[in-house]
């Protein structure tokens, strides 16, 4: 039933991470899974920044590696950190 279905997407949204979105002059901490998408990451800053026409670009703090619309946080090297810093420019 639905309590299946609720521990599957947990099992596939993955662990807890805390993003922290850094912008030239604040910054905002999402709460996010290792699952979910860069996508979502920038839908949260938009809210965020109360603009939701704002276009993004992100990329990993540590190795200023630009993260891509499709991709999931998985597919980024930040496997069991529980707080990853992320660099936010308006394009």
């Amino acid at each position: 039933g639905a309590e299946m279905f609720e521990e599957e997407n947990a099992a596939i949204a993955g662990e807890d991470l805390t993003v922290v979105l850094q912008f030239t002059d604040k910054e905002f901490s999402a709460q996010m899974k290792m699952g979910h998408t860069v996508e979502l990451l920038k839908h949260k800053a938009r809210e965020m920044l109360d603009d939701m026409s704002a276009k993004l670009e992100m990329r990993l703090a540590e190795t200023d590696q630009v993260m891509i619309d499709p991709l999931s946080l998985n597919d980024y090297p930040i496997a069991g950190q529980k707080v990853v810093k992320v660099k936010v420019s308006f394009l």
